[in-house]
């Protein structure tokens, strides 16, 4: 990477890096997740949480999708589309691979906790998931590229701080779902270790992986593009708020924001 681009990856992660101790220090969002990993919740408000956050991927899924058709740029499409495919389980062949996709992990995650279809279907959106879902359409429908980038890095940034969390209120409050025993047969284990798959996963994933990938690809785009890197800045910030707006406005926690 040139000298250059490593000034500009150096100045990204730092703002990130502002704005994730922001996030994670903001008192709504602090308390929500101390009371996640605590394992003080109850398992059926536990549960609510993760249907709003379910709720919320869809929205996700839509960004990865705008940007790895947008993005003029083969190396940032390149890792978009890696990290869409990582998504829907297809490989670097084009080969699908159900098992592997993040759809069956979080099928296999939420029957673990209790969490039936019907279930999904019939919950309303939260005020939070309603303000984080409306900002993430808008952003999809009007910001630009390095924005949508922006915003991409801050959560693939974002999720293993946040997934670690919720590994240890998940272990804490369903141990018999997710944590193994020793008098767990065989078949147990199986179960249990497919349940983990999808938050056990993004932890290791996105830091090793989709973050650092995506970050390289923006440094060495916009390292020449003052506007470009302030687009990215942008797009980091706005998802920082509209992911703080989701954790302030879960009835769970006590939030009608």
């Amino acid at each position: 990477m040139q000298t250059s681009a490593v000034k500009k990856k150096k100045e990204i992660v730092d703002f990130f890096r502002q704005e994730l101790l922001d996030f994670l220090q903001s008192k709504g969002v602090k308390k929500a997740l101390r009371d996640i990993a605590s394992g003080t919740m109850t398992q059926e408000a536990l549960r609510d949480f993760f249907i709003q956050r379910l709720l919320a991927t869809a929205s996700f899924e839509k960004l990865l999708l705008r940007l790895s058709t947008s993005s003029p740029y083969t190396n940032l499409q390149d890792v978009v589309k890696s990290n869409l495919r990582d998504e829907i389980g297809v490989d670097a062949e084009g080969q699908v691979h159900p098992e592997n996709a993040h759809a069956t992990w979080r099928k296999n995650f939420y029957t673990a906790m209790g969490v039936s279809e019907k279930m999904i279907s019939e919950a309303l959106w939260a005020p939070g998931t309603k303000k984080y879902i409306e900002y993430l359409d808008s952003l999809i429908k009007n910001g630009g590229l390095f924005q949508m980038a922006g915003a991409l890095l801050f959560f693939e940034g974002m999720i293993p701080q946040e997934f670690s969390f919720f590994q240890n209120g998940r272990d804490k409050v369903f141990p018999d779902a997710f944590v193994d025993m020793p008098k767990d047969e065989e078949k147990e284990k199986k179960q249990k270790n497919e349940a983990r798959r999808y938050i056990d996963d993004h932890i290791a994933h996105d830091a090793q992986s989709h973050f650092p990938e995506l970050l390289d690809a923006l440094s060495e785009i916009v390292h020449d593009i003052h506007s470009a890197t302030e687009s990215v800045k942008k797009g980091i910030r706005e998802a920082k708020e509209a992911r703080k707006s989701f954790y302030l406005g879960q009835t769970v926690f006590g939030g009608t924001s």
